[in-house]
């Protein structure tokens, strides 16, 4: 697995998850629904904005429910905190697209490191003054490297690591199903199995440090 270092936003970003996460699971069959993917999304998901906000909506997309997200040269995603809903699960999947995407991202320069599309892992301990924390991102990007690559931050190397699950030769335009097992791959970005549990789930797209354009969609988000 090919690791990459990278300059990415300070421990500010990564705090202003974790201070107000709102909460939406809900358990079908043996699966656990994250998140309200409906008109009603924004009572259950907390957005959080760092700048300027992203435009997340909802739409029906090819008969999928989905949210809709467009930058603003902007940085914002969309949290929902699963509370204590989640015990021994390990598995996530969800579908995405992304139809435009910033063409001169790069998750390892600060100056250029924006989001097609990510999902956002919260581990946490949950407490709310002194937070214990790290965060496990997947990422749709635009970079020419192999996927499975891990970026880690240089700012914040201990909390803060991504990994591109979608890379330049994905489809845009295109639904893409992906399925993880998070407790593995975060073993594989930080050495180690979680120290805490999961705690949050955040959509995130954004385009204010290269400005260019982006336009993508998430559908529900499932876990077991």
């Amino acid at each position: 697995m090919r690791i990459l270092r990278s300059s990415n936003r300070s421990m500010v970003f990564c705090l202003a998850i974790l201070a107000g996460l709102m909460s939406s699971a809900a358990y079908a069959m043996n699966e656990i629904s994250i998140g309200v993917f409906d008109p009603g999304f924004e009572d259950h998901w907390h957005h959080q904005v760092f700048g300027r906000a992203t435009t997340y909506d909802f739409v029906d997309k090819e008969g999928i429910a989905a949210i809709e997200a467009r930058g603003n040269r902007s940085a914002s995603g969309l949290f929902a905190d699963l509370s204590s809903t989640i015990d021994n699960e390990q598995n996530i999947r969800w579908q995405w697209r992304v139809d435009r995407i910033q063409n001169s991202a790069d998750l390892t320069m600060s100056k250029t490191e924006d989001f097609g599309a990510s999902l956002f892992l919260v581990f946490s301990n949950n407490n709310r003054l002194f937070p214990s924390y790290t965060i496990l991102v997947y990422a749709w990007t635009s970079m020419d490297v192999p996927v499975g690559t891990v970026v880690i931050s240089e700012r914040n190397p201990d909390r803060f690591r991504t990994i591109v699950v979608a890379n330049r030769q994905a489809p845009l335009a295109s639904w893409l199903q992906e399925t993880r097992n998070f407790v593995q791959d975060y073993e594989e970005a930080y050495g180690s199995p979680p120290p805490e549990k999961l705690r949050s789930i955040g959509i995130f797209t954004d385009n204010d440090n290269t400005q260019e354009s982006v336009h993508a969609f998430y559908a529900p988000i499932t876990m077991w």
